[in-house]
């Protein structure tokens, strides 16, 4: 899962070519597809996980997966986003320990 953060320069450095690239998808037929195709790659991953969680028993059996992996794509396009734009806001301790504890919230979610 960290491979999609930006927790190694490089990573960062990615993330800031995937951000430009975002952004000219604004005006670019063709890669407002790509852009999109991979938002629904990415949700299908952040559903697999949480399903896979659901499942070991590491979040509630209730949990409405389709919103939680919503928010959890949400949450990862907000980090990124924020460590592209103020890295030192966000080195890459404080980017793992977001995520886990929303993971860890996932116990107690419905």
């Amino acid at each position: 899962m960290w491979a999609v953060l930006p927790v190694t320069p490089e990573q960062a450095k990615e993330d800031q070519v995937w951000l430009a690239f975002r952004n000219e998808s604004a005006t670019d037929p063709e890669l407002a597809e790509l852009v999109a195709e991979d938002r629904a790659m990415s949700l299908g991953l952040a559903r697999h996980t949480i399903t896979s969680l659901r499942d070991a028993g590491q979040a509630n059996p209730e949990i409405d997966v389709d919103a939680a992996a919503t928010e959890l794509v949400a949450l990862f396009d907000g980090l990124c986003l924020a460590a592209v734009l103020t890295p030192s806001d966000m080195p890459a301790a404080k980017l793992k320990d977001t995520v886990t504890r929303w993971l860890d919230a996932l116990a107690t979610r419905q």
